[in-house]
């Protein structure tokens, strides 16, 4: 059986962004539209500061009348259980005061975040274009995938993995799960080349057609068996467009983290090596 371990398709950049931008919709203030759209004892929610909340959090079709409502609504919401929150003298318990500390900080993240990716030049279009070319498996040759899984939430040690490398079929690797009493659960799970980690996607397409493959992941790991795989090209002008939001954003990220660990070797120290462990 092939193994394929350790993906994180999604960067530890990435994430942090998206806390940030939670954080800093529940404290969005900017000029613009005061037309008054709902008012919580007094306290007047208004079209811009609604517009703010909706960029802020990265919501899609942010100008469609229903989703401005549904925001609207939670925004209400919020606002009423904050004030209830206030009058039980829920915010003035010392964890609260913790988390209050933590969303400030994810709002200055944020706005740290933002000003990285904006110092982060657009590509040309000669550079899109380079990227379709070396790049195949995410455009000419993106591929779609079906994949039947089994996952388990035991951890893969040394011994499974002798154990499971012999194994050829799927039906196989079930039964050296339940020789060893490892419960797993079975599904049918897409994957699509165009956004995956390129070398991610190069090791799959190597495995032998119906041969399993096993990936680490958190809290345990997957087989999977390739059940159906089709070319679904992506040429032309929306290459190019696609090229350039996939290469824009690899290097904000690549920014990103290049300035975090520039200030981690700056103002980090840990008491322990144990504590600094990833």
């Amino acid at each position: 059986m092939a193994a394929i371990r350790g993906w994180k398709i999604m960067r530890a950049g990435t994430c942090l962004a998206i806390v940030a931008m939670l954080a800093m919709a529940g404290c969005a203030r900017t000029g613009g539209d005061e037309t008054v759209l709902a008012t919580v004892a007094g306290e007047k929610i208004t079209e811009a500061e609604l517009s703010a909340e909706l960029r802020l959090g990265g919501v899609a079709r942010a100008d469609d009348p229903d989703v401005r409502r549904a925001a609207l609504e939670q925004i209400v919401m919020r606002k009423l259980l904050a004030r209830r929150a206030r009058a039980d003298d829920l915010d003035k318990t010392a964890e609260a005061r913790v988390i209050k500390a933590a969303a400030m900080e994810s709002v200055d993240a944020g706005l740290a975040l933002s000003a990285m990716q904006s110092k982060v030049k657009p590509p040309t279009a000669a550079e899109a274009q380079a990227y379709v070319q070396t790049h195949p498996e995410r455009f000419a040759e993106r591929s779609g995938y079906i994949f039947d899984q089994l996952r388990t939430n035991v951890p893969l040690n040394a011994a499974l993995v002798t154990a499971l490398r012999p194994t050829k079929t799927l039906e196989e690797v079930e039964r050296v799960l339940r020789g060893r009493g490892i419960p797993f659960r079975r599904s049918v799970q897409g994957f699509d080349t165009l956004r995956a980690n390129p070398q991610l996607s190069a090791a799959i397409r190597k495995v032998p057609p119906g041969e399993p493959f096993v990936s680490n992941e958190p809290g345990g790991f997957t087989v999977s068996r390739v059940r159906q795989s089709t070319v679904q090209p992506i040429v032309g002008a929306p290459a190019n467009a696609l090229a350039t939001e996939l290469l824009l954003a690899e290097r904000r990220s690549k920014a990103i983290n290049a300035e975090i660990e520039s200030l981690r070797a700056k103002l980090v120290t840990y008491p322990t090596k144990a504590a600094a462990s990833k």
